[in-house]
């Protein structure tokens, strides 16, 4: 791990909590749950294994938290973005990551997908069915030669013939 990495491991233990919200019936409202480093920049890796020149590469990751893993992928030469509704999330990531944009807005409402070569997610949803049709218009609007990072309890591998798995929970869309 890379001193990066390891500020940005520091930044996500240090915040959890304080990004956690609650509505007045003790309800949770925001969930803020912690990715590994590691594994996205192992993935990121593949990506840039496969990729001629990767430098002009656009990420986004769908429900940024505090932005940490556009902080990788910005340290990797990739262009990131970030997506989050958590307004707290949203103040804390930009200056934590001030050459990171981010939008402040619910990723059911994120209208241009297609336009990133890498999306990223983890688990933004509890509920079974909003994940799911997450997934369903991500992998219909991305670009063919687009790339998918994504894991989570709810995950269900992309068993559609317009991706190949390239491991490491990454996928590349063919057709």
């Amino acid at each position: 791990m890379n001193n990066a990495e390891y500020i940005l491991k520091k930044i996500d233990n240090y915040f959890y909590y304080y990004l956690m919200d609650y509505n007045p019936l003790g309800e949770l409202i925001y969930n803020y749950e912690s990715t590994s480093i590691e594994t996205i920049t192992n993935a990121l890796n593949i990506i840039k294994d496969r990729e001629v020149d990767y430098s002009g590469m656009t990420f986004i990751d769908v429900g940024s938290g505090l932005g940490n893993m556009c902080g990788v992928a910005v340290n990797m030469g990739f262009h990131a973005e970030g997506i989050e509704i958590n307004p707290k999330a949203f103040e804390m990531s930009m200056k934590i990551h001030p050459d990171v944009k981010f939008h402040n807005i619910d990723i059911r409402d994120f209208p241009n997908y297609e336009k990133y070569d890498i999306v990223f997610y983890y688990a933004p949803f509890q509920n079974e069915e909003m994940q799911r049709k997450l997934k369903t218009n991500i992998e219909d609007t991305i670009r063919i030669g687009s790339y998918i990072i994504a894991w989570g309890w709810y995950f269900e591998k992309v068993k559609d013939e317009r991706f190949i798995d390239l491991g490491n929970y990454v996928w590349q869309k063919i057709s």
